[in-house]
């Protein structure tokens, strides 16, 4: 078969398509985009028949029908007219006055357009075919015209129509666009596979990654490794059953740091039913589970305070029966006695419980403070003994204090719970040994260090910096560092209250640690704190040696405890006082109304009692006797004495656990105090 094919249509993709159809089938064709090319290619090319759509620019299917048969060279050609737009019988009827073979409508099927072909006879060259008439051929001109400009019209109208539709389908698309770009959420998608195609702004802004360096990367960019494969397998097969996945994921920002998002995933479907794309909306909660988490370890933190403060008070006393009977067989043996190892040890055991203690309740915002100026370098000297003990035979300390540091303000008693806790936290950084020292300085802190620095604020400050040549840290540790109770020591080694404990004390003060530490390479904290303009009140280093002062005086004893009440009065009466003994508030308002011997000099009362308090008591007894003094004891005070955890500066008063020495001259000290110039 060699039969030659013109095919005319200005669709190339159904002009290629019918020709490959043709082609196959062994036909030789040729193409042409409308009449005019046709007719062209006609002068100088032999075919045998022509396959024309109707509607086409420049010269239209029907008109090129009449140019072919006009034409003496062409009129025996085969002509077949094929559309999608003059599909009525009246429009054939046209097709055929044009002595059309054929009239097909589109879309018409490969084997229609094959069989329609095959069966058109053969024209002969020579035969004679009927012309159209001149009287003819104008009818059918204006039949054609105006069928041309009716379905012109109508395609007009289809076209506006189209049009209408197209403009509000691209007003819609760029309104979606715009609210998808505007979106507070971040939103991404995906290809089945996981690709990145789109990201919106609010996507860039929170992940640091501009839409150039995600598109086309696999979602895994910003994985941030703290799922295991077991969530990521769940989510995967959740959404690619055809179902959206919900959940909480934590994605790691172009930075390094971690975000966490309420997220949704959902799958996209394509026209025949198969996901096609993801979309996945993410919504950062990052500030909202940190707050979540604040609460929660505020929760915590009340719990535990709550139960440190009902522990601490009855415990506190049992520490100071046990430490001040210690102190009373230590001062009996005499220091070159055998036994007096075995006190040092209970000494010492009482101390780390009572420490332990203590941090609690710091740490819990439960414990008061009495707030004085200071110098950072006489609370080091008056504590170093106590700081060598802490370390091993196998660490060295170095102090190196600075000259003129200035002072600052705050309870001497906290600041060496900081020093205690740093030493131990460097002594436990070294298991094979090493070096620690302790520097002392003031420092200016300027505005840079500030803006790195939130926490802080320029100006003066007192520094204390704790180095040792340890360990050091990793990122993930020191991220996690003041977290309380987190801890990376074995499972009984530590508490984890330590540094949490040291930053709390630091900021109740208005102060910060600042922390620099390198794996392997050891670790130094700094903790600042403001300098005031003022000078240092004189601190009591330790227990100080020799004999203790003596009186005559009349002393009020009020304690709930019996056993730390009994060890007062012995140890008072010992010295010389004559001592009255009370249970509690109300029974001592008794015991000062029925008293007919010497008047009272000072009153040492516990804070926290049954049936009425010491500072009720002694408002009480104030009104009666105001040249009363009075010495406040306990382990926790439930801020009755303290406003806002901060006692006032005209109280006195003297933690529990404290041994007979301390109480026997604190009980002096302020006897010797004129009654004008007495706290109370």
């Amino acid at each position: 078969m060699n039969t030659r094919i013109l095919i005319v249509d200005d669709d190339q993709t159904t002009l290629k398509l019918l020709q490959a159809q043709l082609e196959a089938e062994g036909y030789q064709v040729f193409s042409a985009v409308d009449g005019v090319e046709a007719l062209a290619l006609l002068q100088h090319q032999t075919v045998d028949a022509v396959i024309s759509d109707v509607l086409m620019p420049r010269m239209d299917g029907y008109r090129l029908c009449y140019e072919v048969r006009t034409d003496e060279q062409l009129r025996h050609l085969r002509f077949v007219l094929y559309s999608s737009t003059y599909t009525s019988p009246s429009d054939e009827k046209l097709a055929f006055d044009l002595t059309a073979d054929a009239f097909l409508r589109r879309p018409a099927s490969p084997q229609v357009i094959l069989e329609t072909l095959r069966s058109l006879p053969c024209r002969d060259q020579s035969a004679a075919l009927q012309p159209i008439s001149q009287v003819d051929e104008l009818g059918l001109v204006k039949e054609f015209s105006e069928r041309l400009v009716s379905k012109l019209e109508k395609k007009n109208v289809e076209l506006q129509a189209q049009a209408e539709t197209l403009q509000k389908s691209e007003a819609q698309l760029l309104l979606q666009t715009r609210a998808l770009e505007a979106a507070s959420n971040s939103i991404v998608i995906t290809d089945a596979r996981g690709a990145i195609l789109w990201v919106n702004p609010a996507f860039s802004r929170l992940t640091g990654f501009p839409p150039e360096e995600v598109v086309g990367e696999n979602t895994r960019i910003y994985k941030s490794g703290v799922h295991d494969a077991a969530f990521y397998g769940e989510l995967w097969k959740t959404i690619l059953k055809g179902e959206t996945w919900r959940g909480e994921i934590t994605n790691r920002r172009k930075d390094g740091t971690l975000w966490t998002s309420d997220q949704t995933v959902t799958p996209v479907r394509g026209e025949g039913g198969q996901i096609t794309h993801f979309i996945g909306i993410m919504n950062d909660i990052t500030e909202r589970k940190h707050l979540e988490e604040g609460f929660a370890q505020s929760q915590k933190m009340e719990l535990i305070g709550q139960l440190a403060s009902g522990v601490a008070h009855d415990f506190n006393n049992i520490l100071a029966v046990i430490r001040g009977y210690c102190d009373l067989m230590s001062m009996d043996l005499g220091p070159d006695s055998p036994a007096e190892s075995c006190c040092s040890e209970i000494r010492h055991a009482t101390d780390r419980a009572s420490a332990l203690t203590q941090q609690l309740l710091i740490f819990s915002r439960r414990q008061t403070v009495q707030l004085v100026v200071l110098d950072l370098n006489q609370i080091l000297a008056n504590i170093e003994k106590m700081l060598r003990r802490l370390i091993t035979e196998n660490i060295s300390l170095t102090i190196l204090p600075g000259n003129e540091i200035g002072c600052f303000k705050a309870d001497a008693n906290y600041v060496g719970q900081i020093l205690m806790n740093l030493i131990v936290n460097a002594r436990d950084a070294m298991p094979k040994g090493g070096k620690i020292s302790i520097e002392t300085a003031k420092i200016t802190l300027d505005e840079a260090y500030a803006r790195a620095h939130p926490e802080a604020l320029p100006g003066e400050y007192v520094m204390l910096a704790v180095t040792d040549w340890g360990t050091g840290m990793t990122d993930e540790v020191k991220a996690r560092l003041f977290e309380p109770f987190f801890t990376t020591k074995p499972k009984g080694k530590g508490t984890g209250l330590g540094l949490a404990t040291c930053l709390t004390i630091a900021k109740q003060f208005r102060g910060h640690i600042d922390v620099q530490s390198d794996l392997g390479h050891g670790t130094t904290f700094r903790v600042y704190f403001p300098c005031v303009h003022q000078p240092a009140e004189a601190q009591v280093r330790g227990v100080q040696p020799g004999c203790l002062p003596r009186g005559t005086e009349t002393l009020l004893l009020v304690e709930d405890e019996p056993s730390v009440r009994h060890l007062a009065h012995k140890v008072l009466a010992a010295q010389g006082y004559e001592v009255l003994s009370a249970n509690n508030g109300h029974d001592a308002l008794n015991v000062v109304r029925t008293h007919k011997g010497a008047p009272i000099s000072l009153v040492v009362t516990d804070v926290i009692m049954p049936q009425m308090g010491g500072k009720v008591m002694a408002d009480w007894l104030k009104t009666s006797h105001p040249e009363l003094k009075f010495l406040f004891t306990s382990g926790y005070t439930d801020d009755t004495l303290a406003d806002q955890g901060v006692l006032d500066p005209d109280i006195e008063f003297m933690y529990k656990p404290y041994s007979p020495s301390t109480i026997i001259r604190k009980v002096r000290q302020m006897l010797d105090v004129p009654a004008t110039k007495a706290h109370g």
